[in-house]
């Protein structure tokens, strides 16, 4: 999950080269709230977004194939495949998020620094590689 890197309006450019401030513990309980990727034919129901019910039942599974209970894994794993969760992005696109409410409800919420601007932080490049070869591709969609 990523923060707000200390913007406070909209950059110009990528969500991937301005948001590369993540929570310092990678096991933060943030980062351990899992997004899943089902294959719908064999979900009984979604209980919440982060998590579903199984037919006959099967389990989710990390990507080490290990079984999860629930909507938090025991450890953060993203050696095979990652989700990159930009949570706030600027303060201002984080107030306007936070107006609209959740999904699954329209109360809107208390605004707290400390969703947008994490108090123990890390820089994390991981998509930096993909920056360059990605504008390209935009560029290409939009002349």
């Amino acid at each position: 999950m990523y923060d707000s890197n200390g913007h406070i309006k909209k950059p110009d450019g990528l969500v991937i080269e301005n948001y590369t401030r993540t929570y310092k513990d990678s096991n933060d309980w943030h980062n351990i709230h899992i997004k899943s990727i089902v294959n719908p034919r064999k979900v009984k129901k979604c209980q919440q977004p982060h998590y579903c019910a199984y037919m006959n039942n099967q389990k989710a599974v990390n990507e080490n194939l290990i079984p999860i209970d629930g909507p938090f894994t025991e450890k953060n794993s993203v050696k095979k495949i990652r989700i990159n969760h930009y949570y706030s992005k600027s303060k201002n696109e984080y107030i306007a998020k936070i107006n609209r409410g959740t999904a699954t409800q329209h109360d809107t919420r208390p605004i707290r620094e400390e969703e947008y601007n994490f108090p123990e932080t890390k820089q994390d490049f991981i998509m930096e590689k993909y920056v360059i070869k990605l504008k390209s591709l935009l560029h290409e969609w939009t002349v």
